[in-house]
């Protein structure tokens, strides 16, 4: 794997288990409907009954409208992380990753632009910001400037970097994703924010969205929340 897809691609994984619960998503009373287009698994009785890949071929995120038309038919899902038993990689470049996460993050957060904003100021403030932050304030200190002040600073910045570290490796754990990757979190966190903002862009502002070559109109798919 590249360093890319160490950053980016648990990152987006540990923050959509936070908006589709697997708990909810398989709990047939909920609403919550959800799936990874990668590795699914369906009864072809299920299947035909909501007429298949024919059904979602106008969707953009065809794999969770499908998912969403088995559960309203009456279909159970059942949505785990798939870690423990397959392996699979989904971008083989940075320019398809690119692509396809901004097809898809828009959509993913429900339209919702203004959660997808709070999400980049959360990443930025909280982990890209302090990273730069220590390391300013280190060189000064260095340099023999900044007293206590910056020596606190330091403190202060090590200390938020400790904290999110430490709840990163945990959800990283909790999916099945090596905790390792957690050393790549600030990079992510600087990518996600851009990937996020881009997304809402193209949707918001753009007509259409490109994958693997095809355009596709983002114009119906833009409205709704945010």
């Amino acid at each position: 794997m590249t360093w890319w897809e160490k950053a980016v691609i648990p990152l987006v994984y540990v923050r959509l288990a936070k908006r589709f619960r697997f708990d909810a998503v398989s709990d047939p009373r909920s609403p919550a409907a959800a799936a990874n287009g990668q590795y699914m698994l369906i009864r072809r009785e299920a299947y035909e009954r909501v007429g298949g890949h024919e059904a979602v071929r106008g969707e953009i995120l065809e794999d969770v409208a499908l998912a969403r038309c088995i559960k309203t038919t009456g279909g159970r899902l059942i949505f785990l992380p798939g870690a423990p038993w397959v392996k699979t990689r989904m971008y083989r470049s940075f320019s398809e990753m690119w692509s396809g996460w901004t097809k898809n993050l828009y959509l993913l957060y429900g339209k919702d632009s203004v959660q997808m904003v709070a999400t980049v100021t959360e990443l930025w403030l909280l982990d890209v910001l302090p990273a730069l932050v220590f390391l300013g304030l280190g060189v000064l200190l260095a340099l023999g400037h900044g007293g206590s002040s910056a020596a606190l600073g330091l403190l202060g910045c090590f200390l938020i970097a400790l904290w999110r570290q430490w709840s990163y490796t945990q959800a990283l754990t909790r999916l099945g994703f090596d905790p390792r990757l957690a050393g790549f979190k600030r990079e992510g966190a600087a990518l996600l924010g851009l990937l996020l903002l881009n997304s809402v862009r193209v949707y918001r502002f753009g007509r259409t969205v490109t994958w693997k070559g095809r355009q596709y109109a983002t114009r119906r798919s833009a409205g709704g929340a945010g």
